[in-house]
């Protein structure tokens, strides 16, 4: 990245405050950062409310300037803005999922995303907050359209499959085992009944994907896993896996993929990770000219 940024626009865009990203402030979710800083402006629970219910961050942020201002605002405001920041930045990996899920959405190719975290339900709203956004149905979380029951993933894949519309499987109320026994059957299911383009998007994939499973259902979730990777393209399904942890992340799986795309990456295991993936796709040589090029703001994404 060189020169100055003069605007948020065009590849910039991600970087405003108004740009879609869940962010919780006190415990509580909003929809960007800007409604969350605008709430942290008063001690007053129901004016925070009142701005987090903005229906786009303009509309917050002019709440925020009717509202009771805490005395200590100025003295806290820079610490609020650091941690929302963070939060922001921290789920990037999560956030750029859902950015290539929005991009396949603009040629009506469909994804199903699995969310373990309740992240993605943002999607569904535009990034002026004043359109609809992406029509995802979601099955499961706090704003579901449809229950998740752990034992219905055979029959919500069944139903995934047939859809043409995006969807999201937010597993955020199951615990982790339950999470991994669902989308091992789920997974399993939906790569016996696709048969139409589709994207499968698996964040937190050191979960489904684990470099070494510790229990019958991580092998199950594992080898599910693996049979989208190696075969999915034949039934339509295309394959995104996100982890923050590529350390964590099955290696034969990652070595079947055929684009990666490394951003924050501070631990040394997952360095090497990504290390060993460049080596076997594009040799040692062109490996270190990457690996020694890359500067901070940008990622590496080599194609094979």
């Amino acid at each position: 990245m060189t020169g100055k940024i003069s605007s948020f626009k065009g590849k910039y865009e991600f970087l405003s405050n108004f740009y879609p990203a869940i962010v919780k402030l006190n415990g509580i979710p909003y929809p960007t950062v800007e409604h969350a800083f605008q709430a942290a402006k008063t001690v007053d629970p129901m004016e925070s409310h009142w701005v987090g219910l903005a229906q786009s961050p303009g509309e917050a942020k002019k709440r925020g300037r009717k509202i009771t201002l805490r005395e200590d605002w100025e003295e806290a405001k820079l610490g609020v803005m650091l941690d929302l920041l963070r939060q922001k930045y921290d789920a990037h990996l999560s956030f750029e999922g859902s950015v290539l899920g929005e991009a396949w959405n603009t040629v009506h190719i469909p994804f199903v995303a699995l969310d373990p975290k309740g992240d993605w339900w943002g999607v569904k709203s535009s990034r002026d907050g004043k359109t609809a956004g992406i029509p995802a149905i979601i099955f499961g979380g706090d704003h579901a359209d449809l229950p998740l029951d752990e034992t219905a993933a055979a029959l919500i894949a069944g139903v995934v499959a047939r859809l043409e519309q995006p969807v999201i499987i937010d597993l955020e109320h199951l615990s982790k085992g339950k999470q991994i026994r669902f989308v091992a059957t789920f997974l399993e299911k939906l790569y016996e009944l696709n048969r139409r383009p589709r994207l499968l998007i698996a964040d937190e994939a050191q979960r489904w994907a684990p470099q070494k499973p510790i229990s019958p259902d991580h092998t199950i979730c594992l080898g599910a896993a693996e049979d989208i990777a190696k075969l999915g393209r034949k039934h339509g399904l295309g394959r995104l896996f996100v982890t923050q942890r590529g350390a964590g992340f099955n290696k034969e799986v990652a070595e079947l993929m055929d684009v990666m795309i490394a951003h924050r990456t501070p631990g040394v295991l997952d360095q090497e990770r990504v290390r060993d993936w460049l080596q076997a796709n594009m040799g040692k040589a062109a490996t270190e000219d990457v690996m020694g090029s890359e500067k901070k703001g940008s990622a590496p994404s080599p194609r094979c």
